[in-house]
C-alpha cells in the first residue's frame, strides 16, 4: 500500500509524492549507477501507464509534450505553503488526467479553465510537490536525470538489456511509450518495435560504423542523406 511518505509497493497506485521524492534524492546523487537504481526502484513499484508518465516527469519531458503554461499563467495561482499538505497526494494518472486536458484545453476562456485545472491538483500538494509540477510545466525541472538515464532505469526495472531499450526508443522517438511497452511486454515487445513512414529517427542515439561501406554493408539497400548541424 501507499504510505504517507511516499512508500509503496506493485498493486498500489502510485502517487506524485513518491516521483517528487525519486527526484529530489537523484538530484543528490552524483554517479549514474546510483541514479538509474534509484529511478529503476521507483518504475519497479508502478504500473506501465504509470511508468510511462514518470519517465516523461523524470527526464523533464512529460509524454504531452510542451504545456504552453507560462510563468505568467503559473504566478496567478497561490503556491502550497502548509509543510505537511493534504493527507493524499495526488496520484500519478491524476497529474496525468490534468496534463492530458491543459493540452486540449483551448479558446475562449481557456486561460482561466487551465489555471483551475492546475489549481485542482495543486491545492491537494505540499510544497515540494507544488514546485515539481510548476517547473514540469515551465520546462524548468533540473535533478540531473537526463533521457538516457532514464532509458537504462527503464531496462533495468523491466529486467531487459538496455541496448534493447535504446533501440525501442530510438526508433519510436518516444520514451514514455518505450517504458510503457518494456513495463508490461519486455523484451519481445520492445523488440518488435521498428521504422514507420513518417516517424523520426532519434539521430543522436544512431550507431555508428567504421565508414560508409561499413555502414552500407551492414544494411543493406537504405538511402542516405546529409546531415546538417545548427538548423
Amino acid at each position: 500500500m501507499t504510505t504517507d511518505d511516499g512508500t509503496g509497493e506493485p498493486g498500489a497506485a502510485a502517487t506524485l509524492r513518491q516521483v517528487v521524492a525519486t527526484s529530489t534524492e537523484v538530484a543528490t546523487l552524483s554517479g549514474r549507477k546510483d541514479k538509474t537504481e534509484t529511478i529503476a526502484a521507483l518504475f519497479r513499484t508502478m504500473s506501465p501507464d504509470e511508468a510511462s508518465a514518470a519517465s516523461g516527469w523524470l527526464s523533464g519531458t512529460p509524454r504531452q509534450g510542451r504545456m504552453g503554461v507560462g510563468w505568467a499563467t503559473l504566478a496567478k495561482i497561490d503556491p502550497a505553503t502548509d509543510p505537511e499538505g493534504a493527507e493524499a497526494s495526488p496520484t500519478v494518472a491524476e497529474v496525468d488526467h490534468m496534463l492530458d486536458r491543459l493540452v486540449t484545453t483551448t479558446g475562449t476562456g481557456s486561460q482561466a479553465a487551465r489555471r483551475a485545472l492546475i489549481s485542482g491538483v495543486l491545492d491537494r500538494c505540499r510544497p515540494d510537490e507544488d514546485r515539481f509540477i510548476r517547473d514540469l510545466l515551465s520546462g524548468n525541472l533540473r535533478q540531473g536525470a537526463l533521457a538516457g538515464v532514464v532509458t537504462d532505469a527503464i531496462a533495468k526495472a523491466a529486467g531487459v538489456p538496455a541496448t534493447v531499450v535504446r533501440r525501442a526508443a530510438m526508433l519510436s522517438g518516444d520514451l514514455p511509450a518505450t517504458a510503457a511497452l518494456a513495463m508490461s511486454e519486455g523484451r519481445a515487445g520492445l523488440a518488435a518495435v521498428g521504422l514507420a513512414v513518417g516517424r523520426g529517427v532519434e539521430p543522436m542515439l544512431a550507431a555508428t560504423s567504421e565508414s560508409a561501406g561499413a555502414a552500407v554493408s551492414e544494411l543493406g539497400q537504405c538511402s542516405v542523406e546529409w546531415k546538417l548541424d545548427g538548423a
